[in-house]
């Protein structure tokens, strides 16, 4: 309080001022702000003021966090804090990112989408990637691969793991048939351990970037890639062979 000698300890977030009274219930209310214990996205309420989400959105700046104020320009500073402050929480949000992943069992359990996706010949995938376990030859992240023998195997874009170390490789297919293009991580992903994998194929070069470094095999291709005629595939490869045992989150794909 005041001068912040009073604490509290526990957890905070989502704490929000409006400058009017809020009625009880309503599209915006006191019960709207409950919403059965899912905290909402306030960022279109009227009359609201300041909004501190307290979470991933704080930078921290040694010594202290920078508060971010996601309302307007009031952001603030910690005292006494650290970065140990920001922990996982178990609130589920209707917006952002979710601090819960899949856990895949290396076998047959997989995801694909109910729609195939439409031809591109650029193309970024993203990944949160833990690998868990061994896994079979050539365990499939994310992507598509149509039904397809040598040399391209029916592949159109996709992350890969490699068949005999903990590599991983961002693969693509030009649509002329040739074997597949892939660049591959310079070092092994370490097991049970958080890795962001960027894959991109910018109609030139094919790129990995692993946390946000990119790796140094740089391939080419001819600017045309092969046209998807199967789903999105998640954990697995093609109709759902070469299973992944780990977790994913967040998995995104542009057509850029």
């Amino acid at each position: 309080l005041a001068n912040g000698s009073i604490a509290t300890n526990g957890f905070v977030s989502n704490a929000a001022i409006f400058s009017t009274n809020l009625p009880a219930t309503g599209t915006e209310s006191v019960a709207s702000l409950y919403n059965n214990g899912t905290p909402p996205d306030l960022s279109s309420y009227s009359n609201l003021e300041r909004w501190y989400k307290l979470n991933a959105e704080d930078v921290f700046t040694y010594p202290n966090w920078i508060i971010r104020d996601s309302a307007g320009i009031n952001n603030g500073a910690s005292v006494n804090m650290t970065s140990a402050n920001l922990v996982q929480s178990n609130l589920q949000h209707t917006s952002g990112y979710s601090p819960y992943a899949l856990d895949f069992g290396g076998i047959s359990s997989n995801l694909k989408t109910y729609t195939i996706p439409a031809a591109t010949n650029t193309v970024t995938l993203s990944a949160w990637v833990k690998r868990t376990g061994a896994s079979g030859d050539l365990a499939g992240v994310f992507g598509v691969r149509n039904s397809g023998v040598a040399p391209g195997y029916g592949i159109c874009w996709d992350l890969c793991f490699l068949s005999t170390t903990n590599k991983i490789e961002f693969r693509v297919s030009e649509t002329d048939g040739s074997a597949y293009i892939q660049s591959t991580s310079n070092v092994a992903l370490t097991d049970n351990t958080w890795t962001h994998v960027v894959g991109v194929a910018d109609g030139t070069n094919v790129k990995l970037y692993i946390n946000g470094i990119s790796q140094t095999d740089v391939e080419s291709y001819n600017g045309t890639l092969r046209a998807p005629t199967s789903n999105i595939r998640f954990a697995a490869q093609g109709p759902g062979g070469n299973p992944f045992n780990g977790q994913l989150s967040n998995c995104a794909r542009w057509n850029v």
